[in-house]
């Protein structure tokens, strides 16, 4: 059978494994039974909690119950006082939505035991959609942790402003984004190490899901980077722009047969469109595709923290090894000619990482890399020259042309290099017309395999 054509090659022969036909086309029908947006949830706030605490200086309360101590409620409080006062003082955020279910129209933050508690550290909950619009007030839930009340706080306002832009949005880019925005007023503690860690220790995952999962804070790594690449005034505000953009009017909806409009809830949010598409349009009248960007964030995040000479991101070497993605194979030059394939498939906006050590040096020897992949998936790949340092001196990114499913390319000079990252990330989606939607969970991972030789 014949091998499909090599996107890196356009109409040239393999220079592996010989010519071959052009891959199919990808067909795509979408199954409009496809979740269009993340559950609504709308959850009971807590009651029998003899104690509230509110400020006169910001409109937030803390509750809490009679036996926890009254100096853990009073920082719970100033720390309240301080998220909001920055997010929305300083940063000039909007302001969460005033509700009217609390003692008064301010933000609540309820303090439960480890007994009540659900199991989560935080929850940030929202309470009955404003009628005809995808936007609610908001209030939070948390297990009282000394080490943790400043983080919690601000995670606590950034979510509920963020509901109050848009509630559509997805759960996972929600806490995404007000992790973001607490690493960026200075905020860490040993819940961001850990976040982060299992963030970079699963690279094969998307940055972006549509429910809350253990990597949702690690992934304000990808906002990060946005912040730092198009950003164009102060930190944090094109996120929460995003989020703006995308919202919508929610659609006149009709309850189902025999159900009252009295106990009518929608079940699901119409996140049509979401911030990853108004992000994605940003891209059509620029140089840079938004595949590009995809591929040059999966190449950041590979020199973060300890692997990070303080050029890349200097404003998070505090990660440390936290910051230290996994490689997927570490791999030898002599022990070339190799072909891999990954324990972890990578799902859409998901990536790999592959290390060559260059243990030996063969003068006139050329570095030929293959990668093959299963369709529908889109994998964009690039292969990093490393220096003895550690640190990248050289890209040489892979043409990619829609629905391939391989690519290759020869590096010559590879002397000069103390290793090679091979960095491939799947850019997501069926074709051109099906980009990657987030709310359509669970996300299919693909396989590919990898091929080096010296030649």
């Amino acid at each position: 059978m014949a091998a499909p054509r090599l996107a890196a090659q356009g109409e040239q022969p393999s220079l592996l494994l010989g010519g071959g036909d052009p891959a199919p086309r990808a067909e795509a029908t979408l199954d409009p039974g496809l979740p269009t947006g993340s559950r609504v949830v709308i959850a009971q706030r807590p009651e029998g909690l003899e104690r509230a605490a509110c400020s006169a200086r910001e409109p937030v309360c803390v509750h809490a119950e009679k036996r926890l101590p009254t100096a853990v409620v009073d920082s719970y409080l100033q720390a309240l006082e301080d998220a909001r006062s920055l997010l929305v003082g300083a940063l000039g955020l909007p302001a969460p939505l005033a509700d009217v279910l609390g003692p008064t129209p301010g933000l609540d933050l309820y303090l439960l035991p480890a007994a009540r508690a659900t199991g989560d550290e935080l929850q940030v909950l929202g309470d009955t959609p404003l009628p005809g619009k995808d936007r609610s007030a908001a209030f939070c839930r948390a297990q009282p942790r000394r080490e943790e009340l400043r983080r919690q706080s601000l995670l606590c306002v950034a979510e509920a402003l963020l509901l109050g832009l848009d509630a559509a949005e997805t759960p996972f880019a929600r806490r995404a984004v007000a992790a973001y925005l607490w690493h960026s007023a200075g905020g860490r503690s040993s819940a961001d190490w850990l976040a982060i860690d299992r963030f970079q220790a699963n690279p094969q995952l998307s940055f972006l899901g549509r429910e809350r999962t253990p990597e949702s804070e690690g992934a304000a790594l990808f906002f990060h980077f946005l912040d730092r690449r198009l950003g164009a005034t102060r930190r944090g505000v094109l996120p929460a722009a995003l989020m703006q953009m995308s919202r919508r009017v929610a659609p006149a909806a009709q309850p189902d047969a025999g159900v009252s409009h009295a106990h009518w809830r929608r079940s699901q949010w119409n996140n049509e469109p979401d911030s990853l598409d108004v992000l994605r349009r940003a891209f059509v009248e620029r140089k840079q595709t938004f595949d590009d960007f995809l591929l040059d964030f999966a190449v950041w995040r590979a020199f973060l923290g300890s692997r990070d000479a303080g050029q890349n991101a200097p404003e998070l070497l505090w990660l440390g090894d936290a910051g230290r993605v996994r490689f997927e194979w570490s791999l030898k030059s002599s022990s070339l000619p190799r072909r891999v394939a990954p324990l972890r498939p990578i799902e859409p906006l998901g990536t790999t990482y592959l290390w060559l050590e260059v243990d030996r040096v063969t003068v006139g020897k050329t570095l030929a890399f293959q990668a093959e992949w299963e369709l529908p998936a889109a994998i964009r790949w690039t292969v990093v020259a490393i220096d003895a340092r550690g640190q990248p001196v050289q890209r040489y990114d892979l043409p990619y042309v829609q629905n391939a499913t391989s690519a290759e390319r020869t590096i010559e000079g590879q002397q000069d290099a103390a290793a090679f990252l091979i960095v491939g990330t799947s850019v997501g989606g069926v074709d051109l017309a099906h980009p990657i939607d987030p709310d359509h969970e669970p996300l299919e991972p693909h396989g590919f395999t990898v091929y080096l030789a010296e030649i």
